[in-house]
């Protein structure tokens, strides 16, 4: 009997703020290390560099623009967000 060697994991990251200083960024980026570390394999995906339309609520999804990332969160074994938290 033979074992075979686990693939390693496919993790998508999204950055979801578009504020150019985001710290959630920031965070996304220290998962994406952490994650290598691990042996994982990170994509790192930045929403500033995506021309989505204005959300709402319905056909906005079916924008071109959404494929890419519709097959990253498809094709991952799992999805971290880096989200931004506002407090005033």
């Amino acid at each position: 009997m033979s074992i075979s060697t686990p693939r390693p994991l496919k993790i998508t990251i999204l950055s979801c703020s578009l504020d150019p200083e985001s710290r959630s960024r920031d965070l996304g980026r220290e998962a994406e290390r952490f994650l290598e570390a691990q042996g994982c394999v990170p994509q790192f995906i930045d929403l500033r560099e995506f021309r989505l339309p204005d959300f709402d609520n319905s056909a906005c999804y079916r924008d071109p623009a959404y494929v890419p990332l519709h097959q990253a969160v498809r094709d991952a074994d799992g999805v971290v967000l880096a989200v931004p938290i506002y407090n005033w």
